[in-house]
């Protein structure tokens, strides 16, 4: 006969329950811009702007050409660090954002109703559209954030 352990019954694990998510909806448009705070980045490098628009380019021209976003997407991101300054890329669903469509072009997230911003052309405009040194800040693109941040460490 085989013997028979009792085991003692433990309290279930407590988990904090997941904070729900706020839904919201956006249209296919594009918010304004919000800057970097320049004391965020005390001290850091120049940017220039030549590299930022080449590499802009070059992501969305051709590493990020063709991708889409959905809710259920993992961030885009890129870090470029050319002389040891960096230059930081991203493009992120917004967390509980609706829009009109289930997904967005990371190339033209506005479909064909503002072809004038498209991926480089929002990237161009993070830079050359805040006055705090080149260090760039996000905008949102219907459900699609697009962040630049030049001279972190």
């Amino acid at each position: 006969m085989r013997p028979i352990y009792l085991l003692p019954l433990l309290p279930p694990l407590l988990s904090a329950s997941p904070t729900p998510v706020t839904k919201w909806f956006n249209p296919l448009e594009v918010t304004n811009i919000t800057c970097n705070d320049p004391a965020d980045f005390e001290g850091h490098a120049d940017i220039y702007g030549d590299f930022q628009y080449k590499n802009a380019l070059y992501l969305c021209n051709y590493e990020w050409h063709g991708l889409t976003m959905d809710p259920s997407s993992k961030p885009l991101y890129q870090r470029e660090s050319p002389y040891g300054v960096s230059y930081d890329y991203s493009i992120s669903w917004v967390e509980g954002c609706e829009t009109t469509v289930p997904s967005q072009d990371v190339q033209v997230p506005l479909n064909d109703q503002a072809p004038g911003w498209s991926c480089h052309a929002i990237f161009s405009t993070l830079y050359k559209g805040c006055i705090n040194g080149g260090i760039g800040g996000y905008l949102i693109a219907g459900c699609l954030r697009y962040q630049f941040d030049g001279g972190l460490g």
